[in-house]
């Protein structure tokens, strides 16, 4: 419900650019989500994507690290990196396989 609220106070603003590089929401916002608000990413992807949050990062960013692999764009997948987007997505999948 909390991440609920987060959307529909971010709504008019949110694209994938400012999901994947967490221009949104203001630090004071995330705040109010105590514990939760490392997974605000992930959550906020579902709503605006409208999948499961488990397939929420996957969808905002696999085309894009898709193709940065492809065409060798170290600068790209860094950027990814440098989010945490990634980093959270690659944990979720070790910790999966482990």
């Amino acid at each position: 419900m909390r991440f609920q609220a987060l959307y529909a106070l971010c709504e008019d603003g949110i694209d994938e650019e400012k999901l994947i590089s967490g221009e949104l929401p203001e630090p004071k916002v995330l705040g109010l989500l105590g514990e939760e608000r490392r997974n605000w990413q992930k959550y906020l992807a579902a709503l605006y994507f409208n999948v499961p949050p488990d397939k929420a990062i996957y969808v905002l960013i696999g085309n894009d690290v898709k193709e940065a692999l492809i065409n060798g764009d170290g600068e790209r997948l860094k950027d990814f990196l440098m989010s945490q987007v990634l980093l959270k997505s690659l944990k979720t999948f070790w910790t999966r396989w482990i």
